[in-house]
């Protein structure tokens, strides 16, 4: 049986193609897709929920839920102080969740996904968020190897989540020109070597 790969994808800023990226790895090398912020959007979407507007069924409730996890950086204009998504994710994840719950809540929480998808004998998973030091030490604890992805002329949003691995000893690290097929030619040369060639 193969080994468990891990992969993990940082960018020092949002909208740099680690979603995209993800998506297109889940699919080529048959990685499960993750991310350390799924229990907050399925948070998140629970409390969005409470201000759809009145009359739409429950379909369309969720569809213009989804469309503020589509577009992070849309203003939420039925909630008070019109925030966005990003905002959402990014004070949930740190303002109460690292900092009010405990610093590893998120990083405990993947962790015991990761450990089920081996149970259950899956190939390996990519990380599309990692975005702290402790998520890095975590992946790297169960094998991890990680990608810097980098959008030229993408600037950082100053939210406390972005910019902190700067330092980090990335695998590689790749260009993000914009152009979707050149992005994944140059993933999956870098990728590859490291699940091994496959």
């Amino acid at each position: 049986m193969d080994p468990f790969n891990v992969i993990g994808l940082y960018s020092p800023a949002p909208a740099s193609g680690k979603t995209t990226s993800a998506k297109y790895l889940q699919n080529e090398f048959n990685l499960v897709q993750a991310s350390f912020s799924n229990p907050m959007k399925l948070m998140l979407l629970k409390f969005v929920l409470n201000f759809a507007p009145l009359g739409l069924a429950s379909t369309a409730a969720y569809s213009w839920a989804n469309q503020y996890f589509e577009n992070k950086n849309l203003p939420i204009r039925e909630i008070p102080g019109t925030p966005t998504m990003r905002h959402l994710l990014d004070t949930l994840g740190t303002t109460w969740g690292r900092t009010a719950v405990h610093e590893d809540v998120w990083v405990e929480a993947a962790r015991a996904r990761v450990n089920q998808m081996r149970a259950k004998g899956m190939q390996g998973v990519v990380f599309d968020d990692v975005r702290f030091q402790n998520e890095a030490d975590m992946l790297r604890e169960l094998g991890g190897q990680f990608v810097k992805i980098v959008m030229p002329g993408n600037e950082a949003s100053g939210l406390q989540s972005e910019g902190n691995l700067e330092g980090f000893p990335f695998a590689a690290e790749i260009l993000n020109g914009g152009d979707k097929g050149a992005l994944f030619k140059v993933i999956t040369e870098v990728v590859r070597p490291l699940l091994g060639g496959r």
